[in-house]
């Protein structure tokens, strides 16, 4: 089982023994809340759950389920989790030539179901994990770490993929479902698991807010054992203060647990002198769940690092971006989208006629103009055609199609930040990243952090109104593509980092690098330490 091959990894673990009150498996699945989405809507006459259509929209339910029943994670194991299902054959070339399986010479892109995006990431861990980890199905068995599924998967399951659940995302089905894992998880005075929830969607949106807001209204001591996965974890500040987050907490992984380790050595500081009374206790406890940014899955299972020689890069600076969308986000997208299109114009780029894709060619190579135009490309094609990308933020700071230039070898530029409703001077939580003015020898997770700057472009978005700052954005971008020798060092190091961004089939082979979900479980590993020390100082003060 997970313990034995954590243990080897990591050999702290094989100290969970000692303090674990049984030895059950390291890491185990819960099993799903099996009524939990009937629940009254905020007009108090229908059910979160909607039987009309589900034999359309979840082909995995039963005519048993159909008629009311919901089905269990052993059920979906051998359906919509099933390896078959979720990593199928249903492939497409990134190079518009033939593409049989995992074929070593070419870049294979999954069309369906794994689709390129966010809600296709919690069925990808919860098939990973069950690959070997097994599902419990009262309580934790003893395990040390429980996965937990999120209240959105209960919908999927449920409905299929489809919008409902925001219509049914009110705050008392949040509170039931934070109510529902702490009595089957959390025993108040216990070392306890660690709880691993994956939401398949970036913060700063209605759900996330109101499964975080019913969050902190539990008590701290069952915030601190919470661990959230998602796709971009920057919250605006008003998103903090409306949700109750402490000011020094961090939004980042790496720093907040940086921040943890900290607070561990006060409290052993405090206990050295004979100071560690139970405010001091209650005082060091994390008041708000860690939360870890993981890659937006983009369909490739396998990254091989052939040099990227799926076509020749004929695009030398590629921008491929709408400029208008409805939302939080609007104002970041309009202006800050706008002005570096405006500065590319200016530049000489060339773009069709709704902006949203401008091309430079590259030097001695045919015209490139008309991949302005282009259709049939794929973005996986296109930014295999591409030097560099240029990358603004999205719906939330972070973009996914980042994770589309990574595996394709496109140098990103990363616009940092642009948008005043965020932290002053915080960094993108971009998956693995380092935080900054932390030393490696500090981070509980060195080893496992990556320096973006070795193998991207962080230009400074400078605000959602500063045309300077967009000029600045291409001028840097242009000048990085005409650097051959930078060039080559941030490709190599690009090609290195690839498989972290990878969700792959099954555990790499011993000898070949992590995929995403290997440093993800690598990750979580430190997580789960920090969080057994933590544990064990408050039960022993």
């Amino acid at each position: 089982f997970m313990s034995n091959r954590l243990c080897s990894g990591f050999a702290w673990l094989a100290c969970l023994t000692t303090v674990a009150a049984s030895a059950g498996p390291a890491v185990v699945v819960g099993e799903l809340f099996q009524d939990l989405l009937v629940f009254p809507r905020a007009d108090g006459n229908r059910t979160c759950r909607s039987y009309q259509n589900r034999n359309v929209k979840a082909p995995w339910l039963s005519r048993a389920h159909l008629r009311g029943t919901f089905p269990t994670l052993r059920e979906l194991r051998e359906t919509m989790l099933a390896d078959a299902f979720v990593f199928n054959a249903s492939v497409f070339n990134a190079s518009m030539h033939s593409c049989i399986g995992d074929s070593p010479d070419n870049m294979c892109v999954q069309a369906f179901p794994q689709r390129f995006d966010e809600f296709s990431l919690e069925v990808i861990l919860l098939t990973r994990w069950l690959q070997e980890v097994p599902i419990c199905d009262k309580g934790s068995c003893g395990a040390r770490m429980v996965i937990v599924p999120s209240l959105i998967f209960h919908h999927t399951a449920s409905e299929g993929r489809s919008w409902l659940w925001m219509k049914c995302m009110t705050a008392p089905l949040a509170a039931e479902y934070w109510r529902r894992v702490s009595a089957r998880y959390f025993t108040p005075g216990t070392a306890g698991p660690l709880i691993v929830v994956a939401e398949s969607y970036s913060f700063d949106n209605r759900v996330l807010f109101e499964l975080i807001s019913a969050l902190q209204r539990m008590s701290a001591e069952f915030r601190a054992r919470v661990a959230i996965l998602t796709t971009m974890s920057n919250q605006q500040l008003d998103f903090r203060q409306k949700v109750g987050l402490a000011p020094r907490w961090q939004s980042g992984a790496d720093a907040e647990l940086t921040r943890r380790t900290l607070l561990l050595q006060e409290r052993a500081r405090l206990a050295a002198l004979g100071a560690l009374d139970a405010n001091a206790v209650q005082a060091l406890i994390p008041s708000a769940p860690l939360i870890i940014t993981v890659p937006v899955p983009v369909g490739v299972f396998q990254h091989h690092p052939v040099d990227y020689k799926l076509s020749p890069r004929v695009i030398s600076l590629l921008w491929d971006a709408n400029l208008h969308r409805n939302g939080h986000m609007q104002p970041i997208k309009t202006n800050v989208r706008v002005r570096i299109t405006r500065a590319l114009v200016t530049a000489n780029a060339t773009c069709n006629q709704e902006m949203r894709r401008c091309v430079m060619c590259a030097p001695q190579t045919p015209s490139c103009a008309e991949e302005r135009h282009t259709t049939g490309h794929t973005v996986f094609a296109l930014s295999a055609r591409a030097v560099v990308c240029i990358e603004p933020p999205g719906d939330v700071l972070g973009r996914s199609h980042t994770f589309v230039d990574v595996v394709t070898g496109c140098v990103p530029v990363l616009v940092e930040g642009g948008h005043p409703a965020y932290p002053k001077g915080e960094p993108t939580w971009w998956p693995w990243r380092k935080a900054p003015g932390i030393s490696a020898a500090a981070s509980p997770l060195r080893g496992l952090t990556l320096d973006y700057s070795a193998f991207s472009l962080l230009p400074d978005g400078g605000g959602n109104t500063n045309s300077d700052a967009a000029a600045c954005v291409v001028r840097e971008s242009i000048s990085l593509a005409a650097d051959a020798q930078r060039l080559s060092r941030m490709r190599v190091e690009l090609a290195r980092v690839a498989p972290l961004f990878v969700y792959a089939r099954k555990r790499p082979p011993a000898g070949v690098p992590d995929d995403a979900f290997e440093r993800l479980r690598k990750t979580l590993a430190v997580v789960l330490r920090v969080h057994t020390e933590s544990m064990a100082g408050m039960l022993s003060a």
